[in-house]
């Protein structure tokens, strides 16, 4: 998950920690939601999990997966790079 976390920060060139914080503020919000989709998608792991972890609920978390996968397709995106 650290590596997702990572990732997801340097796409949009700022600080793990601010994938973490809550709220919906840009790029917060599109970082997050592509460190959703890698984790659910690539590593399997449930909703309900990262729902907790970023003080979301797993409803939230479902749609930023959504956000995610559209945010890696447009981009060019992959977790690998």
């Amino acid at each position: 998950m650290e590596s997702i976390l990572a990732r997801a920060a340097s796409v949009f060139d700022f600080p793990v920690p601010e994938v973490l914080r809550r709220g919906r503020q840009r790029p917060r919000a599109p970082a997050r939601s592509l460190a959703c989709y890698w984790a659910v998608r690539e590593l399997g792991l449930p909703s309900a999990e990262l729902a907790r972890r970023f003080g979301m609920t797993p409803v939230g978390v479902n749609y930023a997966v959504r956000r995610g996968e559209q945010l890696a397709a447009e981009r060019m995106l992959a977790l690998d790079e």
